[in-house]
C-alpha cells in the first residue's frame, strides 16, 4: 500500500488506493456528486478547473498551515498581471486576506486552531482503506478542528437531488466529513472514544463573519451510518464491477453528453 506523504497525498495513485471523504462525496448525488465524473477523475485523468471559490479556500487554508508564501509563489494567477495594480493581489484574494485577519484578531478562533496542522491519517473503515488530512489535531484538548470558508454563515443551498434548501454545513456533507475524520483518528490511534469535532467557519463577505461550530453525537453517528451504507456500492463502481451512473448535469457529463432523443421542455 502506498505510504502517504504531503507530496503524494493528492496524487492519482493515492486516490486509487485509498478512499477519502472528498472522493466519497464525489460519488453521492445528494452531496453534489456524479459517479461518471468521479470515475473520470479517478481513472481517466479528467480534471475540473479550479474555481475562484476553491482557490480562496485554499488560500485561507495555506495560512492556517503556515505555507501561505509558498502558495502565493505557486499560484501567480492570484496576482494582477497588468495595469496600475500589476503584481498586487486581485480583489478576490484581498478579501481572503481580510478573512485571515478576522480569524487572527479573534482569540477563540485562534485558540481553536492551535494544534498539529495537516495531520495525515489512514485507517480501514467500511470495507476499505481511507485517508484524511486533518486541518488541526489537538490530542491534549481532545478535538479535531476543520477550517471552512463559506459565502455567509447563514447560507442555504438548494439541493437538486432532494429538491429542498439545506444549511451549507448539511448541503456540502460537512457533518459526515467530521464524523469520518473522528472515526479514522479513533481507529488509527486505537482509542476507545472519538475526539470532538469543531468547525471554525469564516465568511467571504466584505466584512467577514466567523463562528465555531459543534455537532451532537446523534448527528455524527447518523452521518457515519450513511457513509457505511453507501461505501460498498461506491467500491463496486470504483473497482469497475458495476457501471457508473451519469447525472447528465455536471461539467463532465455536459462535456461528454450525446443527444439520443427529443425531450419535452418539462423534462429539463
Amino acid at each position: 500500500m502506498l505510504q502517504l506523504t504531503a507530496e503524494n497525498y493528492y496524487s492519482d495513485e493515492a486516490s486509487q488506493e485509498y478512499m477519502s471523504y472528498s472522493q466519497y462525496k464525489s460519488f453521492i448525488p445528494e452531496l453534489g456528486g456524479c459517479e461518471a465524473q468521479a470515475m473520470a477523475k479517478l481513472w481517466g485523468g479528467w480534471q475540473e478547473p479550479e474555481s475562484d471559490a476553491l482557490l480562496m479556500g485554499s488560500y485561507v487554508h495555506s495560512w492556517n498551515e503556515g505555507t501561505l508564501d509558498k502558495f502565493k509563489a505557486e499560484h501567480q494567477e492570484l496576482f494582477s498581471s497588468q495595469g496600475a495594480t500589476k503584481g498586487q493581489l486581485k480583489s478576490t484574494y484581498k478579501i481572503a486576506d481580510t478573512m485571515i485577519e478576522t480569524l487572527k484578531n479573534d482569540e477563540w478562533c485562534m485558540a481553536a486552531l492551535e494544534g498539529e496542522k495537516e495531520k495525515i491519517i489512514t485507517a480501514e473503515f467500511a470495507g476499505c482503506m481511507w485517508k484524511c488530512k486533518i486541518d488541526v489535531l489537538n490530542i491534549e484538548k481532545q478535538r479535531i478542528v476543520d477550517l471552512k470558508t463559506t459565502r455567509n454563515l447563514s447560507e442555504r443551498v438548494f439541493n437538486e437531488t432532494t429538491r429542498r434548501y439545506e444549511h451549507w454545513v448539511e448541503a456540502y456533507g460537512y457533518i459526515g466529513q467530521m464524523a469520518v475524520y473522528c472515526e479514522l483518528e479513533r481507529l488509527a490511534s486505537g482509542r476507545e472514544n472519538r475526539l470532538s469535532p469543531l468547525v471554525v467557519a469564516v465568511s467571504k463577505e466584505e466584512v467577514p463573519d466567523k463562528a465555531i461550530l459543534f455537532f451532537n453525537n446523534d448527528e455524527l453517528n447518523y452521518a457515519l451510518e450513511m457513509v457505511e451504507f453507501y461505501t460498498p456500492h461506491i467500491l463496486e463502481v470504483k473497482n469497475r464491477i458495476v457501471q457508473p451512473v451519469r447525472c447528465e448535469k455536471c461539467r463532465y457529463c455536459r462535456e461528454t453528453k450525446k443527444v439520443t432523443r427529443i425531450l419535452h421542455y418539462s423534462e429539463l
